[in-house]
């Protein structure tokens, strides 16, 4: 997914090297979590090849408490799919 202009919250995905980066851009909140939870069931759907997601965050302007809650529950599908979940930004 491109990022929307004029959206209050958009996705990039960028896989390289067995490494799912999601960049995040936007306000990540009650209305926009679930989109990072779709993402995230997505790479247990069909992680081949993922070896670790990259939560890349840099871009968020606002986080609320869903938001919050919806990255730490993002370990879930994760770990059933034995892929590790990390929170940073790739150089």
């Amino acid at each position: 997914m491109r990022f929307q202009p004029g959206s209050s919250f958009g996705i990039q995905d960028d896989r390289r090297n067995g490494v799912l980066r999601l960049a995040l851009r936007g306000e990540l909140d009650l209305a926009t979590a679930p989109t990072l939870e779709g993402h995230l069931v997505q790479v247990e759907q069909d992680g081949d090849g993922v070896d670790s997601v990259l939560l890349d965050l840099r871009d968020l302007t606002f986080v609320d408490f869903s938001g919050t809650a919806h990255t730490s529950e993002g370990t879930e599908p994760c770990r059933r799919q034995r892929t590790s979940l990390r929170v940073g930004r790739r150089e």
